[in-house]
């Protein structure tokens, strides 16, 4: 699985990079049209797509989340949660510039003020 990478080896890659930083994140424990149309939606943008999976308990277990979302072409990383929260892996992420959220996620602005923009997807 080539697009999933860690913290350090994704914010090495976004370093020299001079596309805009998009994320979206979620649990993915099915893939449904709409994450399809989300990540068209990001890709359009014209940036860099990263996807956080949160890991959970689930009956799809984790290895075969990443799978699926690896194959994924407007997707260009992965990332996952592990331990942490999402928000505080989201910190973690150098030149992020959107979070781009499905509308059943809320995320704290208050949590992340470095973020410029949280946009919340609704097709």
């Amino acid at each position: 699985m080539k697009k999933i990478i860690s913290i350090t080896k994704l914010n090495k890659t976004l370093e020299t990079g001079d596309k805009k930083v998009f994320l979206t994140g979620g649990e993915f424990k099915f893939i449904f049209p709409e994450h399809i149309d989300l990540f068209n939606y990001i890709k359009e943008k014209g940036g860099t797509t990263v996807v956080l999976v949160k890991e959970t308990e689930s009956q799809i277990p984790l290895e075969e989340r990443l799978e699926i979302l690896d194959s994924i072409a407007q997707i260009d990383y992965i990332i996952t949660s592990g331990e942490s929260r999402m928000v505080d892996k989201i910190k973690q992420i150098k030149n992020l510039e959107t979070i781009i959220l499905n509308k059943e996620f809320e995320l704290p602005k208050e949590e992340i003020p470095d973020i410029k923009n949280i946009e919340y997807f609704r097709n």
